[in-house]
């Protein structure tokens, strides 16, 4: 079974190479075949001219003209062979670069790009996610690898016919020699894949260890609770861990060097025992035997390429076979989610609005969304967004109010029941990021075919309330941003990253505007004229704004609260106001501190 899975692998490895770069593996095995043979051919042409010069000492016939061939030969041969040396697994690699690191790198990108962000949040899918896209390089090793194991193969090839043409029995010692080494080489590589396994987490853990100094507010926070020797002691352990991991690298390494240089050692001295018994009885002659005793020092030298080349083939392959599990794993869950997916969809058919003739933007009925905990975020919700429609979603801290957003965009699935939404989405979640770029890439991304396009990026700044901002900064739309990567880059406050963020959701016309705390870095008074802006901005398109402040509500079409997971009240903030319920608590509570304030 286990070998029917890795003839599986290899067949896709092989695939891979092929498929991106035909004509670079099929030169390069083809060449480094051909130039192996060499030392072979060498040694026929040493043994020639030895034997010529030979005969020429005993018999006194023959002139230089006789051997000057076999000369020239021979030396452009070596000449030939001196500068093939150069061709070894480091020389390869960096020949094959461009075709399969990059190509490599591009087909995962590319794949990556498939992977639902439900299934990134699952510890296991986002610590393989990690491992595998760090190793890009990974089919480059493999390639130039088998390249120099197959030149240096055939090299061995062609010595053994060599040498049974002189004696089988030095023949049938070298094939022993090369069957233990092979043995040798096979049992490393195994423990180099244990080596992986132990290595990868220790490394990610310290990772998230070293990132820490880069986040400002982690920084502050350790020097303000004390918890650096903490922080120390777990940097020491993770570190250990490595350390053990890279000892277990290391040693098997060295083992196998050991056991090596002893088993060619050991194999030299019995070639040199059986040549000078086969010289006493007249079996073997000097040209033979210098020509034999050469030829294991070339051996030696091919042995040991094949040692450091297997290293790098297996943990290539070891490496690919991660993708590839990986990749089967993601197409798995995306089969899954697809059957789930059709499953969950709406007919909008089956829909009602309270407006007649509305067409419907977002929808959803008995809807319930579980997290992998198994903790059920929402229960049974129905809900029908007309377009056109602004919703406030309204609710304490946990009560679902992004999880709902979420479903509803399809970015998780639902545990059960169905959802719908028609047409392109906007979005602004609380914890975007801003990009180490230009004020406009990071504007234009949220609508990448039109990155480029200044009127749409400086459209979109003007509806997320940033334009006075960007006219401050020094080089406008062309600054950049953050001083991580840039030191002449700007920091932003809370407040202006917020504007671009809403800028970036303003990127062109979407159907729908998601826009989850999209002013939380401002003040209540700034807040509200930042929905002002957005409501205005708006142009009759389907927007849902949430915001732990309620104030924004009365700027909404239509109010939805939501209450552990369920959908409680449902109307317009005069309505609601009215029916003194939930919403019309938490807007009186929040009401009476901002009294408070001002008093």
């Amino acid at each position: 079974m286990k070998d029917a899975s890795n003839r599986k692998v290899y067949r896709w490895i092989a695939h891979l190479v092929f498929s991106i770069d035909k004509r670079t593996v099929t030169f390069w095995l083809t060449l480094n075949g051909m130039l192996c043979i060499l030392p072979a051919i060498a040694l026929l042409l040493n043994k020639k001219i030895l034997a010529v010069i030979a005969g020429f000492l005993d018999t006194g016939t023959g002139t230089f003209s006789d051997v000057l061939p076999y000369i020239i030969f021979y030396g452009a041969v070596l000449t030939i062979s001196g500068l093939s040396a150069r061709i070894n697994s480091g020389f390869l690699y960096f020949r094959m670069y461009d075709s399969y690191y990059l190509g490599l790198q591009e087909l995962l990108m590319d794949f990556f790009q498939k992977i639902p962000m439900e299934l990134l949040f699952k510890k296991e899918m986002h610590d393989e996610y990690n491992a595998v896209i760090r190793r890009a390089g990974a089919l480059t090793d493999v390639t130039s690898a088998a390249c120099n194991l197959l030149g240096k193969g055939i090299g061995i090839l062609a010595l053994l016919i060599t040498a049974a043409s002189v004696s089988p029995s030095i023949s049938m010692c070298i094939f022993a020699y090369i069957v233990i080494m092979l043995y040798l080489n096979h049992r490393m590589t195994q423990k180099l894949e244990a080596f992986e396994r132990i290595y990868d987490p220790a490394w990610r853990r310290l990772r998230d260890l070293k990132l820490i100094p880069m986040e400002p507010n982690v920084a502050k926070e350790i020097r303000v609770y004390g918890s650096q020797k903490r922080v120390m002691n777990q940097f020491d352990r993770y570190y250990d861990e490595m350390e053990q991991a890279e000892h277990i690298y290391n040693k098997s390494v060295g083992t196998a060097g050991l056991l090596s240089s002893l088993f060619l050692y050991l194999f030299m001295g019995a070639i040199l025992l059986i040549c000078l018994q086969g010289i006493s009885k007249g079996g073997i002659t000097v040209e033979e035997f210098l020509m034999l005793f050469t030829l294991c020092g070339n051996l030696g030298g091919y042995v040991t390429a094949i040692s450091d080349g297997s290293i790098d083939f297996h943990r290539g392959v070891f490496a690919l076979k991660r993708q590839r599990a990986f990749m089967n794993m993601v197409d798995e869950e995306l089969a899954k989610k697809e059957r789930t997916a059709l499953a969950a969809a709406v007919d909008p058919a089956e829909l009602k609005t309270d407006t007649e003739h509305s067409e419907i933007a977002i929808a959803a009925k008995d809807l319930c969304f579980t997290y992998q905990n198994e903790r059920e975020v929402l229960h049974h919700i129905d809900l029908v967004i007309p377009k056109g429609q602004i919703v406030a979603l309204v609710g304490e801290n946990g009560s679902g109010k992004s999880t709902l957003v979420q479903v509803l965009m399809g970015i998780y699935l639902p545990t059960s029941g169905r959802v719908y939404h028609k047409g392109t989405i906007g979005t602004f979640f609380q914890d975007f990021f801003i990009l180490h770029k230009t004020v406009r890439e990071n504007v234009g991304i949220g609508n990448i075919a039109r990155m480029e396009d200044r009127q749409m990026v400086e459209a979109a700044i003007q509806k997320g309330g940033a334009e006075k901002l960007v006219e401050r900064l020094p080089k406008r739309m062309d600054t950049l941003l953050r001083k991580e990567v840039y030191p002449d880059g700007v920091e932003l406050s809370g407040g202006e990253r917020q504007k671009i963020g809403i800028a970036r959701a303003s990127m062109g016309s979407h159907d729908i505007l998601v826009l989850d705390e999209p002013a939380s870095a401002l003040d209540p008074i700034a807040e509200l004229e930042q929905f002002e802006q957005i409501k205005e901005n708006l142009a009759g398109n389907t927007a849902i704004l949430i915001s732990h402040r309620i104030g924004f509500a009365q700027l909404a079409d239509r109010i939805l609260v939501l209450d552990k997971g369920r959908i409680v009240e449902d109307g317009t903030h005069e309505k609601l106001m009215k029916r003194g319920g939930l919403y019309a608590a938490m807007y009186q509570q929040q009401a009476a501190w901002y009294q408070k304030e001002d008093l």
